[in-house]
């Protein structure tokens, strides 16, 4: 449940990141494809989604694409 702040203005709340995920694993693929290659973007985008999910940092996320893209050039870099 998102209460309102004292201030008066209500947070934004936290992503579903479900949601997220659907709504943006054609574009995670693609880049992913583009970065590795058709044959291990599967592997790459699932790597990177379970990185981010296993973040602490999610909650403070504002830009769930980008945050999640940078994930996954990251996750792309570093194998």
């Amino acid at each position: 449940m998102v209460h309102a702040a004292e201030d008066g203005v209500a947070p934004v709340s936290a992503p579903d990141w479900a949601e997220v995920y659907a709504a943006h694993a054609h574009h995670l693929m693609r880049l992913a494809t583009m970065l590795v290659g058709r044959d291990d973007a599967a592997d790459l985008v699932a790597e990177g989604v379970n990185r981010a999910m296993r973040s602490g940092s999610r909650s403070g996320v504002l830009e769930p694409r980008a945050y999640l893209t940078r994930i996954v050039v990251n996750t792309a870099t570093d194998e």
